[in-house]
């Protein structure tokens, strides 16, 4: 099944916050599809905070899902749509979320041990994440193929933490082609404002209408005329006076 880039970039957004998250704890959006499913939100917001209630707003968004709304909608178009309508849900349980999409299947009793596992379990790490979003498709495995072996059990979870790997490989590649890009951009946009603020510059020296020229300024020198320097202060004055003898007259 073919996958659109937007699909991966939003999942890729989804599971990196998700894997800092300790146990689930939901903020759920729920509401009718109207004309438009795609870019429909729900309007209500409940806080889901114990697995028989995450099991029940599964139940929910699978009831959604099934909905002939969304029968002509491509695949990652639904997917994308509903993690935006299920955004802390998602978040919290990306890979559920998406087989409930893809598949049009849950297992109420296969969620609810996933769910205990998540909580008392926490993932610390992408490879950690990884790991545990594979244990709920093998779960899922193991109640599809009841008498399947351990060695099969194995192979299948490191197929699907493989997979996993390889759309984290493929997405990080995707967001660092993108970053060089929009880096690329941004130079490319300075140095073209650039090259306008000079010529606006330029045409603004050289279009000057002839009539408001101006000679060039002669460089005159400023000559300060000889003239004593007197002192305003009549103590000043009385300093610099010199008494000179008078003669007597005779």
């Amino acid at each position: 099944m073919k996958v659109s880039e937007d699909y991966f970039l939003n999942r890729y957004m989804s599971s990196s916050e998700s894997t800092n998250s300790s146990q689930p704890s939901v903020d759920t959006t729920e509401g009718d599809v109207g004309k438009n499913p795609i870019k429909d939100q729900g309007v209500k917001v409940v806080l889901l905070d114990t697995p028989e209630q995450l099991v029940e707003h599964a139940k929910k968004i699978l009831q959604d899902a099934k909905k002939s709304e969304w029968k002509d909608v491509p695949i990652d178009k639904k997917l994308e749509a509903f993690q935006d309508k299920y955004k802390e849900f998602g978040r919290t349980f990306p890979i559920v979320l998406r087989h409930i999409i893809q598949s049009q299947k849950l297992y109420p009793e296969i969620l609810q041990r996933y769910i205990l596992l998540c909580k008392h379990h926490p993932t610390h790490s992408v490879s950690e994440f990884q790991e545990r979003q594979a244990d709920y498709l093998v779960m899922i495995y193991r109640k599809e193929h009841p008498r399947c072996s351990q060695r099969e059990i194995s192979m299948v979870k490191r197929k699907h933490v493989e997979d996993l790997k390889r759309e984290e490989e493929y997405m990080k590649k995707v967001m660092d082609e993108v970053k060089k890009e929009r880096d690329e951009k941004a130079k490319q946009y300075e140095k073209d404002k650039r090259n306008e603020l000079m010529g606006l510059i330029s045409r603004c020296v050289y279009d000057i209408p002839k009539d408001l020229e101006l000679e060039p300024l002669i460089d005159i020198p400023i000559k300060t005329p000889d003239v004593p320097i007197t002192s305003n202060n009549q103590d000043d004055d009385d300093d610099h006076i010199v008494m000179l003898p008078s003669k007597k007259e005779r």
